[in-house]
């Protein structure tokens, strides 16, 4: 972007809020955005950035208010061993690099899924295609995650039921693979 001053880069972007609902935009250089900021009575960059930082942190803590949640100073560069994406990349792209992507960012997949969908799995309603078999394979695969969990937190009892379950459910009920 350039200066709407001189038509140099621009590197302080500052709106203006006006009266009502009006904003007011600028793209400025470093000269004109000294200009801008000593007739607003601000003396130097170095009181400029100041008030700038003063900001971001006022903003940070009503964020941490808000969400509950500490907002991490410096951004995370996770990246993928097998394509080398980056968690910023894959922000920006809004696209996974290969299959692994899915478990190396797995926390972050899962609140943006949160965010945007209300929910983590699928809610809505099934295909009129949808067999009963199809509703039977998915509520085994859902027993099995169950008692691996069981497995990985050590509730052994917990893991011989479903396995028991999954026995008994299975001789009634026939799968196909």
């Amino acid at each position: 972007m350039k200066c709407q001053k001189c038509g140099d880069p621009a590197v302080i972007h500052i709106t203006e809020v006006l009266k009502g609902n009006a904003f007011l935009e600028l793209h400025l250089c470093n000269n004109h955005a000294k200009i801008y900021l000593e007739n607003f009575g601000v003396a130097s960059q170095a009181t400029a950035i100041a008030i700038g930082q003063q900001l971001t942190a006022l903003t940070e803590k009503a964020l941490e208010t808000i969400t509950g949640k500490p907002v991490s100073k410096a951004p995370s560069e996770k990246s993928c061993p097998e394509c080398h994406i980056k968690l910023s990349d894959l922000k920006q792209k809004g696209r996974l690099g290969c299959p692994e992507d899915y478990h190396v960012f797995a926390e972050e997949l899962e609140d943006l899924l949160i965010t945007l969908q209300g929910a983590n799995e699928h809610r809505g309603k099934k295909p009129k295609r949808w067999s009963q078999q199809q509703t039977l394979k998915q509520h085994r695969y859902q027993l099995q995650q169950e008692m691996q969990q069981a497995i990985e937190t050590e509730d052994y009892e917990k893991a011989a039921e479903l396995r028991d379950r999954m026995r008994a459910w299975e001789e009634g009920e026939s799968f196909s693979s």
